[in-house]
């Protein structure tokens, strides 16, 4: 109900209390916003973790400016499956 309608004598506080409100929403809408990248952090400080792996030298005849290890040319697991990717079947 636009605030027109109402006497003048409520309009001031019907606005008021139109604003709070409004504002109240805005914040508890960024508190839980905050509260949950606060446990997202958490949970991501505690139960991620990169897999360790061995790469050696050898593996990269060029170097490392130069050419490529074969463990960073090694394909994704994603990759593994049989699809046609290009006309190429990797069976």
């Amino acid at each position: 109900m636009p605030v027109e309608n109402l006497p003048a004598v409520l309009r001031p506080t019907v606005a008021a209390a139109v604003e709070d409100a409004s504002v109240e929403a805005f914040r508890l809408g960024v508190g839980i916003a905050a509260v949950l990248m606060a446990f997202a952090g958490l949970v991501g400080l505690a139960g991620i973790q990169n897999p360790r792996r061995r790469v050696e030298a050898r593996g990269c005849a060029g170097g490392q400016l130069v050419g490529v290890p074969q463990e960073g040319a090694r394909h994704s697991p994603s990759d593994w499956s049989d699809h046609t990717v290009a006309g190429v079947s990797r069976t």
